[in-house]
């Protein structure tokens, strides 16, 4: 409500309940909302974060000594 009435001037969104959007959604009508599939998170930085940490978890983890273990 508050972006169809202009209460607040737009909106960014990349999560919703039900992944995909359904095709004739209310949101996908709303002139002042960005919808994005759920891919925020990608950039050239993040990418090259991940890359690093996936080889170190590969090195660690042939040595036997895991990293960043969930406990």
């Amino acid at each position: 409500i508050a972006l169809s009435t202009n209460l607040i001037s737009g909106a960014g969104i990349d999560v919703y309940e039900k992944e995909p959007l359904p095709e004739g959604h209310k949101l996908r009508f709303v002139h002042n909302a960005l919808l994005l599939p759920h891919l925020g998170y990608v950039t050239a930085e993040n990418y090259s974060i991940f890359y690093n940490q996936m080889i170190e978890n590969l090195e660690a983890c042939t040595n036997g000594k895991p990293i960043r273990e969930i406990k």
